[in-house]
């Protein structure tokens, strides 16, 4: 088989066209143009939107608003404890008997 192609030279260097030349280097920057487009166009479809960032502001005042009702809720349980220790450490009234049958 190598010997069937030796028989077919190749011949010698031959010019170019320069319109040849020109119309594969627009071809190619077409291309690349598409795929640039295509990447940037892509790039803002898949961007985070504002409302992301609402929604994620939203979060972090109900978090905030969460841990403010949790503060709330535990002064008030010590409020509620130190009246019934207050209560529990405080002399009898008088003419009240402390001691229960």
């Amino acid at each position: 088989m190598l010997e069937q192609n030796n028989d077919n030279t190749i011949g010698g260097p031959e010019p170019v066209n320069p319109r040849e030349v020109a119309g594969f280097f627009a071809k190619v920057g077409c291309v690349v143009t598409a795929i640039v487009g295509g990447s940037i166009a892509f790039a803002f479809l898949v961007m985070p939107s504002r409302a992301m960032g609402a929604t994620r502001s939203a979060k972090l005042k109900w978090q905030e608003r969460q841990i403010e009702v949790e503060q709330a809720i535990d002064a008030q349980s010590r409020t509620v404890g130190s009246l019934t220790a207050e209560k529990a450490s405080s002399p009898p009234a008088p003419g009240v008997s402390s001691d229960r049958p």
